[in-house]
């Protein structure tokens, strides 16, 4: 509870401070979910801090918050301004290179969970293209360059493969990064660079 307090109006600024992130890292990765939850949904921006309603269909009816994708379907005109919130904040933690955080990965697909596919398209997957590998060591990264590979330019998908080039043998043995050599194989239109770049390991 003291942590939380302490914390409380600073996750925004500390998500994407080069050291805060650290902090930010261990905070989601050493506590329960539901003990942090309060303040990750600060990274969401003041819209679902102010309009997101508490209700109480979580276990032994405990009060619980939306996600990310329940508020936007409840409120759909505040979609675009949680968009634009996070697309933000996440340019900013680009910018940093703080794609080896585990806590961005979520952030990232809680941003992928209510764009369309051109936003992915026009932002995510340029931004992203490049740091493919960074992404693979989460289940929730893993799941943002698979959206990336499924809505990108057959440009970005071309530097998403040669990320992947030379790992692809220990990706497929990973717990959650086989997913996304899949994906590729399966929205390539160049199967010759397929087989050259990754089936050819």
């Amino acid at each position: 509870y003291f942590l939380q307090k302490s914390l409380k109006k600073q996750m925004t600024k500390l998500a994407i401070h080069s050291v805060g992130a650290r902090v930010v890292e261990l905070l989601f990765g050493t506590f329960p979910p539901k003990s942090v939850a309060p303040l990750k949904l600060e990274l969401y921006g003041p819209q679902y801090a102010l309009f997101a309603s508490v209700n109480t269909t979580g276990k032994d009816n405990s009060p619980t918050l939306p996600s990310l994708t329940e508020f936007v379907e409840d409120n759909p005109d505040k979609r675009e301004p949680t968009l634009a919130h996070l697309q933000a904040l996440l340019q900013k933690g680009l910018d940093k290179s703080l794609t080896g955080f585990g806590y961005f990965h979520s952030l990232l697909l809680d941003y992928a969970s209510i764009a369309s596919p051109e936003d992915i398209r026009s932002f995510l997957t340029p931004a992203l293209a490049e740091h493919s590998l960074h992404l693979l060591s989460t289940r929730a990264g893993t799941k943002v360059v698979c959206e990336c590979a499924a809505y990108g330019t057959v440009k970005d998908r071309k530097k998403m493969l040669k990320c992947l080039k030379g790992y692809t043998r220990s990706s497929l043995k990973h717990r959650d990064a086989y997913l996304a050599v899949l994906r590729m194989c399966d929205v390539m239109d160049d199967t010759v660079l397929v087989n050259k770049m990754l089936l050819g390991e």
